[in-house]
C-alpha cells in the first residue's frame, strides 16, 4: 500500500496536467481555425466587392459608347440631309435612322444593365456559396476539435486509478519476491 497512494496521486497528476495542456492547444487550435475563417470570409468579401466596382465601372463605360454612337449616327443623319439640302428637322428615312438610333441606345443601354445586374448576382450567389462552405468548414473543424477535448479532473481521477493499480502490482511483486528470498 506504501507504493500505491504516492503512484496515484503521481500519476493522477500527470494524467489532470497533460489534459490540461491538450485542452489549451485544442482551444489555441479553434481560435486559429476561428480566425481562418473569418479571413476567408473578409477575403471573399473584398473579391466580391471589387468585381462589383469593375463590373459597375465597365456598364458606365459601355453605356457611354452607346450614347456617343447614338450621337454618331445622329451627326451622320443630319451631315447627310444637310448635303442633300433638305432641313435639319428630319423627315424621311433620316428621321427614321434618328429614330431607330434612339430605339437602339435604350435597348443597349437597358442589355448593359440587365447583363452587369445577372453578373452581380452571381457574383453575390458565388460569394454565399462560398461563405456557406467556409462556415461549413470551419463547424466541421471546431467539432473535430471539441470531440478531442478531455476533461482534466476525470483525466486526473482515471490517471490516479491506474497509477493505484500500478502501485500494488508494484507492491504484489515485491511481496513476493521478498517471499521467494
Amino acid at each position: 500500500m506504501a507504493a500505491a497512494v504516492p503512484m496515484a496521486i503521481g500519476m493522477g497528476s500527470m494524467s489532470y496536467m497533460q489534459a490540461r495542456s491538450q485542452n489549451r492547444a485544442i482551444g489555441k487550435s479553434m481560435r486559429s481555425a476561428r480566425t481562418g475563417a473569418l479571413v476567408r470570409l473578409d477575403s471573399l468579401m473584398d473579391q466580391r466587392d471589387v468585381t462589383e466596382d469593375q463590373l459597375t465601372d465597365q456598364a458606365e463605360v459601355d453605356q457611354w459608347k452607346v450614347y456617343q454612337q447614338s450621337l454618331q449616327v445622329g451627326g451622320t443623319a443630319r451631315a447627310n440631309a444637310a448635303a442633300r439640302g433638305t432641313t435639319t428637322s428630319m423627315e424621311g428615312s433620316g428621321k427614321r435612322v434618328l429614330t431607330q438610333s434612339f430605339i437602339d441606345r435604350f435597348i443597349n443601354a437597358g442589355l448593359i444593365n440587365r447583363s452587369m445586374i445577372n453578373t452581380i448576382t452571381r457574383l453575390n450567389s458565388d460569394y454565399m456559396a462560398g461563405a456557406i462552405e467556409t462556415q461549413s468548414s470551419y463547424n466541421a473543424q471546431i467539432a473535430s476539435l471539441q470531440s478531442q477535448m478531455t476533461n482534466p479532473f476525470m483525466a486526473g481521477v482515471m490517471g490516479g486509478i491506474s497509477g493505484y493499480s500500478t502501485g500494488l502490482n508494484i507492491q504484489t511483486q515485491q511481496a513476493q519476491l521478498d517471499a521467494i528470498a
